[in-house]
């Protein structure tokens, strides 16, 4: 066992069934895959690199955002002694924070994926070396568990990379009511989230000209065929993604080129050409509609950052 993996507390997640819910999925009217699905090896590899391509604001515009806000980020340090970081990724931003924060002490990174936790505790910087680095595996189910019992001190609970646009909207209510239980008075709260804006633009992130976004969508039908041995080809889909206006999110979807008929544990699957997979959403929030939900939640003293364009915000709150 090397020194990252000795760091990493693992809470055994539930990672869900793949076979089952892919067969539920297919059998749903509208036919649907949870998105999680998508972040097998290959997957977790097209995803980061989505996050360089021009058409994808979102990562470095919040970096930027952490970058610009670094004082602040420096001023609050001198009482938060910890933060936890859900949904870490390679570490890259959690490095920003560590370096912004002279007084931190421990920073804890969580993901569901071991690769990327492992990946996060290699990262640390030598001026940062002082910094006591852990990793935690597991997922939001668990969280409220690390957070009321395993963390005391005067903490920072950071969400960034937009993941709360994946959540359904009751979803998130429900999410930062649960946060506003186990977070003690004087904790701070952070979430990234990305902002309303020219429809052009938002599509444009979702449909780059590389088609890296594409295969990363398809990509769960290339996990089908190889764990579930379903006799699908990926060359009988193409890549949908497109915003909602109406219920603001950019939905993602496979559309079928032609008919599909299969049999599935004795389930006979039909896919009609044209048909869609519905594999994502990404709700996209102004930053008054989330100031709102976290006040309505429990937390206060709300502030906003955003970049010069308002395409993103990290929204900062106290418990």
């Amino acid at each position: 066992m090397n020194g990252s993996e000795s760091n990493i507390l693992d809470l055994k997640p539930d990672l869900g069934n793949f076979r089952s819910e892919f067969l539920r999925g297919m059998t749903s009217s509208p036919k649907e895959l949870n998105p999680k699905f998508f972040y097998d090896e290959a997957g977790s590899r097209l995803f980061d690199e989505i996050t360089g391509l021009d058409e994808y604001y979102p990562t470095r515009t919040e970096i930027s955002i952490l970058k610009s806000h670094c004082k602040d980020l420096s001023d609050i340090s001198s009482t938060v002694k910890t933060v936890i970081e859900l949904g870490s990724g390679n570490g890259e931003k959690g490095e920003i924070l560590i370096n912004c924060m002279p007084y931190l002490k421990k920073y804890v990174f969580v993901d569901i994926s071991a690769s990327s936790l492992e990946k996060a505790l290699r990262s640390g910087s030598s001026k940062s070396s002082n910094i006591v680095r852990k990793g935690i595996r597991c997922d939001f189910s668990t969280i409220d568990r690390v957070l009321s019992g395993m963390f005391p001190e005067t903490k920072l609970l950071v969400f960034l990379g937009s993941t709360l646009g994946n959540m359904e909207p009751a979803e998130v209510d429900n999410f930062l009511l649960r946060m506003a239980k186990v977070l003690n008075t004087g904790d701070l709260i952070a979430l990234g989230v990305d902002l309303r804006k020219d429809i052009r633009i938002l599509e444009a992130a979702y449909n780059d000209s590389k088609g890296v976004t594409a295969k990363f969508n398809l990509n769960i039908i290339r996990r089908a065929q190889r764990e579930l041995h379903v006799p699908l080809n990926v060359d009988d889909f193409t890549h949908l993604a497109f915003y909602n206006e109406k219920k603001s999110r950019i939905e993602m979807h496979l559309v079928s080129r032609k008919n599909i008929l299969f049999e599935m544990d004795g389930v006979k699957i039909v896919i009609k050409k044209g048909e869609t997979i519905h594999t994502e959403n990404s709700y996209k929030y102004s930053a008054d509609e989330l100031s709102d939900k976290l006040e309505r939640a429990g937390f206060h003293d709300i502030t906003v950052w955003k970049d010069p364009g308002a395409n993103f915000a990290i929204i900062n709150g106290s418990k």
